[in-house]
């Protein structure tokens, strides 16, 4: 059992301390912590989010998660996956869709008729993609119109997972810089070490003809 408000590591990042002042930090929970979040699946043993990018998507980064097949992307080329986070009504990618969407109609209006060709007429082709936005092997990548991007999963030409994202602002070099950009580069880097966990656990199976099969729904999401 970890001490009550001890400091502790849970989760990585590239950058390490160069990034710590956005990243932030997690904590041992204490027992306020626990009187302050009822039902929301913290125990003793759980960590935090204290500040920085842990602490803005404290709830992304723990809890639920659910893969869901957008139909209106999915065809005969590829499948076009996005994720549903704890009850939430909203995939990521319809987040990321509404979000954005008033302020960028014409960026958000290519993104999707991007998707719809990847699906129906020539996959996931990687001239579609901003490549290795994560870590290298982990497959994030980000479909993107000018300053416009959403961040996902790229498992071929047949399969992508959609997560959030949003506006990267010419003044910045690299979405680090973004403390928004950032929490949704994470959140999708997390859900890419999840799936992976359970394709190894032969609790999911990524096809051929880019369906996922197996359990689509993974309980109690938090990196130990």
């Amino acid at each position: 059992r970890i001490p009550e408000n001890l400091d502790v590591e849970v989760r990585t990042y590239e950058l390490g301390e160069a990034a710590a002042h956005l990243i932030g930090y997690v904590q041992s929970v204490t027992a306020e912590d626990l009187e302050n979040h009822p039902g929301e699946g913290y125990s003793a043993e759980s960590v935090i989010g204290r500040s920085g990018v842990e602490k803005l998507y404290e709830k992304q980064l723990k809890g639920k998660v659910e893969l869901v097949d957008l139909e209106e992307f999915s065809g005969n080329k590829a499948h076009i996956y996005s994720v549903l986070l704890d009850d939430a009504e909203d995939t990521l990618f319809d987040q990321f869709v509404e979000e954005n969407g008033p302020l960028y109609p014409n960026e958000i209006r290519e993104i999707v008729k991007e998707l719809i060709a990847m699906g129906n007429k020539v996959g996931c082709q990687e001239h579609f993609f901003k490549l290795n936005e994560g870590r290298l092997g982990d497959g994030v990548a980000a479909v993107w119109a000018k300053r416009i991007r959403v961040y996902c999963l790229r498992y071929g030409s047949s399969l992508i997972i959609l997560g959030g994202g949003g506006y990267k602002s010419p003044s910045i070099r690299a979405y680090q810089e973004d403390p928004v950009l950032s929490g949704k580069v994470e959140e999708i880097k997390r859900i890419a070490e999840l799936i992976n966990e359970r394709i190894k656990e032969k609790d999911l199976k990524l096809n051929e003809d880019g369906i996922i099969s197996g359990e689509l729904i993974i309980n109690d999401y938090e990196e130990n």
